[in-house]
């Protein structure tokens, strides 16, 4: 039983959770009202949204991917049309924030 609390609570975090910690501290001042990791489910899709923002009455989305290969970033596309077929937020903007570069896209 102590082995099984020590692995607990050592337990580091992946790189996309470390990548939208430090997303989240550069564009938190932008926003009303700030979500991260949060599930939708609509007309019988779900899926989950890495982080949210508010303006008003709409939401900013962010897919956040650990790298720019190009296998990532269709994975992040298909989300994110996914999410913008069925909108179960009303939704302003779209961006893609890719961790190893820093680099963020806006998507739609």
């Amino acid at each position: 039983m102590n082995l099984f609390l020590f692995m607990k609570m050592s337990k580091r975090k992946n790189k996309e959770s470390e990548y939208i910690d430090r997303l989240e501290d550069l564009i938190r001042v932008h926003y009303t009202e700030f979500r991260r990791n949060v599930k939708w489910s609509r007309n019988g899709e779900d899926g989950e949204i890495d982080l949210m923002g508010r303006v008003g009455n709409y939401w900013d989305i962010y897919e956040v991917k650990s790298t720019d290969h190009p296998r990532a970033l269709k994975r992040a596309e298909s989300q994110l049309n996914r999410l913008l077929r069925v909108r179960p937020y009303p939704i302003r903007r779209t961006y893609i924030y890719i961790g190893k570069t820093e680099n963020l896209k806006a998507y739609r």
